[in-house]
């Protein structure tokens, strides 16, 4: 069953929240930001 981008990019982009109102360091919370951008554009479904 393909694990569709936008859900893991969903789940990304909810740790990216939670570390930002974890006050954490603005570099990870960009990381994960960045992630989820990256996985949301790829046009190909990862496989699990």
């Amino acid at each position: 069953m393909p694990v569709h981008n936008a859900e893991i990019a969903v789940l990304f982009e909810t740790l990216a929240d939670l570390r930002e109102i974890e006050d954490a360091n603005p570099f990870r919370v960009r990381v994960y930001r960045n992630a989820a951008l990256t996985i949301r554009q790829h046009p190909q479904a990862c496989r699990g």
